[in-house]
């Protein structure tokens, strides 16, 4: 048998994790967890920086999903204008 469980995580159930809006990748690599969760469970949005350039960003699935069908849209009026 095969026992799953579901839960919903909401900002009053718990505080955010402690994780700035940058970080260098090589701190990230050690909470990585807590930015991921950030991101999953809070809407947060963390850059990664390497050598103070930002070379990445962990983003919620749906505000990246979000983002590619806006483009695609974008990219199929521009089509059809021309």
């Amino acid at each position: 048998m095969t026992v799953t469980s579901a839960v919903t995580y909401t900002s009053d159930m718990a505080d955010a994790p402690d994780i700035p809006d940058e970080m260098r990748i090589v701190d990230a690599r050690n909470v990585f967890g807590a930015v991921v969760e950030k991101s999953r469970y809070y809407d947060g949005v963390t850059y990664l920086t390497h050598r103070g350039k930002r070379v990445a960003v962990v983003v919620p699935v749906d505000h990246y999903e979000h983002l590619l069908a806006a483009v695609a849209a974008l990219a199929a009026r521009e089509s059809a204008d021309s």
